[in-house]
């Protein structure tokens, strides 16, 4: 049975129903009949034996097609659910295929952390149908590429001692894009999950391919964006918006890369980081097209971006609507800001390392805290040959050829006897008694993966998110805000995708009011 088959119903069909599009009863029992019927023709599905020490299976009576269904509606329910009847590692079937669910810190390290040819990625089979890139042939070769040259590339740009570069052009940039949003007036009423997103884009986009880049590209990224689960389930009508703003952003891409680039010293992209240069020139040195190369480079800034916005709404969500600990992060940032910089200039021009001191332990505390609340399961693996996973007390999980296996980071996370009051914000959860910052054990905190996967990105994402916040409360007065009848709480969370990082179904709308006397670089 090809891949790509089964993981339409297990990884794709996560993204069923998204909640900006719900789809009819008639059309869901349509969608879903069509592929039974299809996957079905082709292959009956393998059943799996049982065998010593394999994960319980999750009772259906629906044969072949199993859980699918109800994994595609509700993934986070569905996981939490199982995980509360069957334990910390069980499996069901969905679309011929089981899937084996894994939740306890010993197994989900030890899965994130394999480096044998027993479990292999399914990345590879996306990389189509985001990009836009219709070979299928095609498929394995450019995610090599993407794999061991592209993404390399980007992680000895991104590490520790080398984020800097992008880091200070994020902060120097940000500072202009969050207030391009007051203008000249004292005080606007807008759209949090707006107002982050743009900024955040926008500054990732100057920090990455430089001022050059035109960043009236937004509106189609966010078309795109918010089209990627319809663009996943290739429904042609809901997902036509997605790809038309797809096609938008690869085609300004394309141009401003043809227009850029100089092929001196190597090849180098005029005005950008060092680090997208480096994933660029890898790029055009393989055997691909140069239009193949922009629409990998757009999934690949896609995944740069998403994210990122989507964490950094929510850490200005819990901390705005938690009067509490605004006002503590509000006091921190004002004290270190008045002690520890003699003006603003000198914190946009920092070290990125001086945020990882103790001047800003609770602020990093709480993008911690958000991180463990917001993340959800996202990383599947396929079975290459019968093998065992080592588990907690000297357990071993038994997995097969064929299966699929996930980790449940989330149900990890909100495991109480490894959190205490998981499913509550505490902000300081990762302070210590003295009130030092502590990162957690990673066996425990996966939100970034594990392995050879392990985000590549995650210090330029953290430092970028805390100066969001710095340069916020340095700059405005923040208020949640009611406007017709809006909530001013806490947004309700999108548990219906396995997204990386919740998405919302709500508004937050916040007063800015720039405040007396601020000083701007």
């Amino acid at each position: 049975m090809n891949r790509l088959h089964a993981i339409v119903i297990v990884t794709l069909g996560c993204f069923a129903v998204s909640s900006r599009y719900e789809l009819s009863t008639p059309w869901i029992a349509g969608i879903t009949s069509t592929w039974a019927l299809f996957l079905i023709f082709i292959n009956s599905g393998p059943q799996t034996k049982v065998e010593p020490n394999s994960p319980p299976i999750v009772g259906s009576w629906i044969p072949w097609l199993g859980k699918a269904i109800v994994f595609s509606r509700t993934p986070v329910e569905f996981f939490k659910i199982c995980r509360a009847q069957y334990g910390t590692a069980y499996k069901f079937l969905a679309g011929g295929r089981y899937v084996v669910v894994l939740s306890s810190p010993t197994t989900i390290f030890n899965f994130l952390q394999n480096t044998a040819k027993t479990l292999d990625v399914v990345e590879f089979q996306m990389i189509g149908i985001i990009t836009g890139i219709t070979d299928r042939s095609r498929m394995p070769y450019l995610y090599s590429i993407v794999e061991h040259k592209a993404l390399m590339a980007f992680a000895h740009g991104m590490s520790r001692r080398t984020y800097i570069q992008s880091a200070m052009s994020f902060n120097l940039d940000l500072q202009k894009r969050l207030l391009s949003h007051i203008g000249d007036k004292p005080e606007v009423t807008v759209s949090l999950l707006e107002f982050v997103q743009k900024s955040i884009f926008t500054s990732n986009s100057v920090a990455l391919l430089g001022p050059h880049f035109d960043i009236d590209v937004y509106d189609d990224f966010m078309k795109f964006d918010e089209g990627i689960p319809m663009i996943l389930r290739r429904i042609p009508i809901l997902s036509r918006r997605g790809i038309r703003g797809r096609e938008s952003v690869v085609a300004k891409l394309s141009e401003y890369i043809l227009r850029r680039w100089r092929d001196e010293d190597g090849g180098y992209l005029e005005g950008a980081s060092d680090v997208i240069s480096d994933v660029v020139r890898e790029l055009k040195a393989a055997d691909m097209t140069h239009m193949e190369a922009m629409r990998l480079l757009n999934g690949f800034l896609w995944g740069s971006h998403s994210n990122h916005m989507r964490t950094t709404f929510w850490v200005m969500a819990y901390i705005l609507t938690d009067k509490h600990v605004f006002r503590r992060i509000h006091a921190e940032i004002r004290i270190a800001l008045a002690e520890k910089f003699s003006d603003i200039n000198a914190f946009l021009n920092m070290d990125p390392g001086t945020l990882d001191g103790p001047d800003f332990n609770l602020l990093t505390s709480t993008v911690t805290e958000v991180l463990r609340l917001t993340a959800l399961p996202g990383s599947f693996r396929e079975v290459l040959q019968d093998t065992v996973i080592a588990g907690d007390d000297g357990e071993s999980i038994f997995v097969q050829k064929g299966e699929f296996v996930t980790a449940d980071v989330r149900g990890m996370h909100l495991d109480p006897t490894i959190y205490d009051d998981p499913e509550t914000f505490k902000a300081d959860r990762f302070l210590t008694e003295a009130g030092v910052y502590q990162y957690p054990n990673e066996k425990t905190f996966s939100v970034f993966g594990g392995g050879s996967h392990l985000c590549k990105g995650r210090y330029y994402a953290i430092h970028s998110i805390r100066v969001f916040v710095i340069l916020c409360f340095h700059l405005f007065d923040i208020t949640p805000v009611s406007v017709n009848g809006s909530t001013i709480g806490l947004p309700q969370a999108d548990l219906t995708s396995l997204a990386p990082v919740i998405r919302t179904k709500e508004k937050l709308w916040v007063s800015l009011r720039r405040r007396q006397g601020v000083v701007v670089g």
